[in-house]
């Protein structure tokens, strides 16, 4: 069971990864060129769907290794510390969104 949710965590992870990467190197630049009115009605007709998409993704992303973690440190207590590691990781990214 710990090794599913490693995988799970994984690609729930890479799939929040690969989705952030794309919103940066596509989406962003091409809202960067548009002028302001253009912007702001596309954000009025996609930014609901934008919204519906990343927000479940983040949460997953966030909680599937932290599940994963403290399943972890139930059944595997000597592999404390790469668990621990990996839950403090998690956090402290997902915790960087508040910084800006």
């Amino acid at each position: 069971m710990n090794q599913i949710l490693l995988v799970v965590s994984t690609g729930v992870l890479g799939i929040f990864l690969g989705a952030q990467i794309c919103e940066g190197a596509l989406l962003v630049p091409y809202w960067k060129s548009l002028p302001a009115q253009d912007f702001f009605k596309l954000h009025k007709t996609y930014g609901k769907k934008i919204h519906q998409f990343f927000a479940p993704l983040t949460i997953a992303a966030t909680f599937v290794p932290l599940i994963a973690a403290g399943y972890g440190l139930y059944t595997q207590p000597n592999k404390a510390g790469i668990t621990v590691g990996m839950a403090l990781f998690c956090l402290l990214f997902f915790a960087t969104y508040f910084l800006y």
